[in-house]
């Protein structure tokens, strides 16, 4: 039996954990394709969420509700009750569609990497991005800030912005755990690579990255041409490399 101390402190960290890439998530949209604050089309905290109760439990959700609300103080000119709505239909939401997920699975771990953990993801994630649109949909009807919208639109909208979040970011972040619970890149037991591959892998994924940012500040002609390298990249790593190495990258 753990001391409570190492409770608190475990507790402590997964809570900071999923607050700060939370966060982060919200910070990649809205500097990088979110900058005039529309729905956008992807949406990675719904899927930080979702894993974050997938992996630690139901119990977490505060920490899903406090989340939101730091994301919703950005937002300029919301009125209270729009807010509130905002932040309830988020954690609702990656509650409801963690406990699918969680009944479904019926004490099985969820890694990610399996086509059923797949199927059940995608189940769960349908359904948190219904409760959670909902709740969007009536903030934005009933308390706009902007242009009117058209309710289903916007629903349908919000839905496939954390459907897509989470299709894309929470078979990474189950990955990415598992591998760091277990100490194991790989929970197959096959031969992969030598380690002086996977590290080139990293090298040329490093330098590919700064060739594409730099040449992405100045004109987006070049970084257009470029695009062949990720790819190049994600097939290296598809047929040479752990699952993770490509599952993260894609997230």
């Amino acid at each position: 039996m753990q001391p409570a101390g190492v409770k608190v402190i475990g507790v402590l960290v997964r809570s900071s954990l999923m607050l700060v890439l939370h966060v982060l998530g919200w910070l990649f949209v809205k500097q990088l394709i979110w900058p005039a604050g529309e729905l956008t089309l992807i949406w990675p905290p719904a899927a930080v969420s979702f894993a974050g109760l997938l992996l630690f439990g139901l119990r977490y959700w505060p920490v899903v509700a406090l989340a939101c609300t730091v994301v919703e103080l950005q937002q300029p000119g919301t009125q209270p009750i729009g807010a509130f709505l905002s932040i309830c239909g988020p954690t609702l939401g990656a509650v409801a569609g963690a406990w699918l997920c969680r009944r479904l699975a019926d004490g099985r771990e969820l890694t990610g990497l399996s086509v059923r953990d797949l199927w059940l993801l995608l189940l769960g994630a349908v359904l948190l991005g219904a409760v959670s649109g909902l709740f969007g949909t009536l903030s934005a009807v009933w308390f706009p800030t902007g242009a009117p919208v058209q309710a289903l639109r916007y629903w349908l909208a919000w839905l496939l912005g954390d459907l897509l979040g989470i299709v894309v970011c929470t078979p990474a972040l189950l990955a990415l755990h598992h591998a760091v619970m277990q100490r194991r890149l790989s929970p197959l037991d096959r031969t992969y690579c030598r380690p002086v591959e996977r590290w080139a892998w990293l090298l040329v994924t490093g330098l590919s990255l700064w060739v594409l940012l730099s040449y992405g500040v100045h004109a987006a002609a070049p970084v257009q041409g470029l695009a062949f390298l990720p790819l190049a990249l994600l097939a290296w790593s598809a047929l040479r490399l752990e699952p993770l190495f490509t599952s993260v990258p894609v997230a």
